[in-house]
């Protein structure tokens, strides 16, 4: 029961008929937010290939609250084309890209 509810609300969120803001409150994007400024709006490759793995293994779990911290990061520093693939599930294209760095 819990789980075909957490695939419902994952199948909102794919379908944009929720979004990062209805999953995260304002204190969890802010701490993204900070997290970006500390590492001064910048990311490595090996920290990207951790969160393109992370995002993977959350939404095989449908775990929004990850997808939306992750995805959320990503665009607040402007990866957007990477953000869009996570959200999508195209994790080899994503992996491909940043391999190419």
């Amino acid at each position: 029961m819990i789980i075909e509810k957490n695939k419902r609300t994952l199948d909102a969120f794919i379908n944009g008929e929720i979004t990062i803001y209805d999953i995260l409150s304002y204190d969890e994007r802010k701490a993204q937010n900070r997290l970006n400024a500390k590492n001064h709006y910048g990311i490595s490759q090996s920290m990207l290939i951790s969160l393109i793995k992370k995002h993977k293994k959350a939404r095989s779990k449908f775990d929004l609250k990850t997808l939306a911290k992750i995805e959320y990061r990503l665009g607040d520093i402007n990866f957007h084309s990477e953000c869009v693939m996570l959200h999508n599930g195209d994790y080899t294209d994503a992996l491909q890209i940043v391999s190419q760095w």
